[in-house]
């Protein structure tokens, strides 16, 4: 992260995150899509938290559109570590490619809550050797 942590605002913003969108199923049906933050804790220099987003499968069975209401979530965690901030996110197993988008999409959302805007967190590529040594 490129700002300087004050862990007690970004807990605020986002203990108290959730957004609702309205959708409207092909039958006519309309519910709400949640996005929202879960099981918040605060541990001395580290956040955790898991980042909850509701969309909608479009599948076919027998020849039918069924529309399926689905919660991804993606646990995460703001640690300080040598003077440094760090944005860890736990993308669901899925394959490699959908797994960086996903954890991108993550990090940028959590961007504009923290941040009121993306871009306040950078990716880093950090190397299995540091992360042994970090440990």
């Amino acid at each position: 992260m490129s700002e300087e942590p004050d862990f007690d605002v970004w807990v605020q913003r986002l203990k108290d995150f959730r957004e609702g969108e309205p959708y409207q199923t092909e039958n006519g049906e309309t519910m709400e899509l949640v996005t929202e933050i879960l099981d918040l804790e605060l541990q001395e220099e580290m956040v955790f938290g898991v980042f909850s987003k509701d969309f909608v499968r479009r599948r076919y069975y027998r020849r039918q559109l069924v529309e399926t209401p689905v919660t991804e979530e993606a646990p995460f965690w703001i640690n300080r570590f040598q003077e440094r901030t760090f944005l860890i996110v736990l993308a669901p197993s899925v394959a490699r490619g959908v797994r960086k988008l996903l954890t991108n999409h993550v990090a940028n959302e959590l961007s504009k809550i923290l941040f009121v805007g993306a871009g306040a967190i950078v990716e880093v590529n950090i190397s299995h050797e540091i992360l042994k040594e970090a440990s």
